[in-house]
């Protein structure tokens, strides 16, 4: 039996508890309710980029990535950032998950 890419990301994750890595970096690809919950079970902190359309619960409301963002990112509240030239404006909020619990979430808009 083929295993899938997400369960192998998760023996990797497992295997980097013995090491004493302290943070995993994933991508879309991996960044996945169940590899999300098993970083936070193993004490891990978890760093990945999440899909726009995922659901998240914010203040007790059902609401999509994209659209917990929208108003910070209209409104030009937030402060512009320069790095090696490039601007960007950051907004974080900390929202739940369902199978995975409290995260931290970070959208970047690029100018």
């Amino acid at each position: 039996m083929d295993k899938k890419s997400t369960d192998i990301f998760i023996e990797i994750i497992r295997f980097l508890t013995h090491i004493d890595i302290g943070t995993v970096v994933g991508d879309t690809f991996v960044t996945t309710k169940k590899i999300m919950k098993e970083s936070k079970e193993l004490g891990m902190e978890y760093i990945g980029k999440l899909r726009k359309n995922i659901i998240v619960e914010y203040f007790g409301k059902k609401v999509k990535v994209e659209e917990l963002f929208r108003m910070d990112f209209s409104e030009d509240k937030l402060k512009l950032r320069t790095v090696n030239g490039i601007e960007f404006r950051l907004s974080a909020k900390i929202v739940n998950i369902s199978d995975v619990g409290k995260v931290k979430i970070v959208a970047v808009f690029m100018e």
